[in-house]
């Protein structure tokens, strides 16, 4: 099958603006691009092309009709997710044959580890209003993305396929000096502060990652593993400037993700909810943050 008309949802964001701009400057192949941002967002800022338009669609309030309309032309549809879980609705409400696009990427990390609490049985989880432990809307967002599709109807039929691109974090978040660090050219007092979850030892960890170019251009990259460690011998060596780690442990993150409020006041200016950044750096922290050596297999084995 031929992708050559794309859709890309949040095509403003972080990652939306790096996939929209790989579409773009591709030069094996020519795309029509269709950026679908927000209502009162700004517009990504991309190479001039004849290929490119961008629409203001409210996924939120978007009806099928309008949705399908927005899509009748493209093949692929591309979603990159922010911590509102709104991305499973622009695909989970088009149902056969009002689907538009024929392949779909959805949004975040397919593949993702569900840290367990020590007070539960289940997922740990933060508080969703209700006192209860459930999970966090990121990992919630995350699992119905995969359930929409898994079963969505036009999948079952073989109309439309989908590609779950998993589990890696991104070390060139510029604007994530706490995430990180290692981003910041001058940082507090000259040295470089380090936040890892674990056991000692687990700045040694292995954890998946990649660079949000390589990322948007997978799409159209290479996933690499590396420690935290690793990354401040690097730091050390070309920067010139000290490192220190700031350690959490286990019960700490299970603290903080059940009630986050409880986080220390400079870790909550990050970009990201605390009780998010916690379960990423306590699963990086373990050496479980790696995708699985595994495919995921559909069509192949149906009799």
């Amino acid at each position: 099958m031929s992708l050559k008309n794309v859709a890309v949802f949040g095509a403003n964001g972080q990652l939306g603006q790096s996939i929209t701009n790989a579409l773009l400057k591709c030069k094996k192949q020519t795309f029509n691009v269709l950026a679908v941002i927000p209502p009162g967002s700004q517009e990504p800022t991309v190479p001039s092309s004849s290929n490119y338009k961008c629409q203001t669609i409210d996924v939120l309030t978007a009806s099928r009709d309008e949705l399908k309309s927005a899509l009748k032309e493209s093949t692929l549809s591309s979603a990159r997710s922010t911590a509102k879980p709104w991305i499973p609705k622009p695909i989970s409400r088009m149902q056969p044959p009002t689907h538009a696009s024929s392949a779909s990427i959805p949004a975040s990390t397919a593949s993702t580890r569900l840290t367990t609490s020590q007070a539960t049985t289940g997922a740990t989880c933060t508080r969703c209003g209700t006192g209860r432990p459930r999970l966090s809307r990121r990992l919630c967002c995350i699992y119905i993305v995969f359930i929409h599709f898994n079963y969505h109807p036009a999948v079952d039929s073989e109309k439309m396929s989908y590609t779950l691109i998993g589990c890696g974090d991104f070390y060139n978040q510029g604007r994530e000096a706490i995430w990180c660090p290692w981003t910041q050219h001058d940082p507090p007092n000259g040295t470089y502060t380090f936040h890892v979850i674990g056991p000692p030892g687990a700045e040694k960890a292995k954890a998946d990652f990649t660079h949000i170019d390589d990322f948007a251009n997978f799409l159209v990259a290479t996933l690499d593993t590396v420690s935290h460690g690793e990354i401040v011998a690097l730091l050390e060596k070309y920067s010139g400037k000290k490192v220190r780690f700031e350690r959490y442990g286990e019960d700490d993150m299970h603290r903080i993700v059940a009630k986050p409020d409880s986080a220390p006041d400079e870790l909550r200016q990050s970009a990201f909810p605390v009780d998010f950044w916690f379960l990423v750096k306590g699963a990086q922290g373990t050496g479980t943050f790696r995708r699985p050596g595994a495919r995921i297999v559909i069509v192949s084995f149906r009799t």
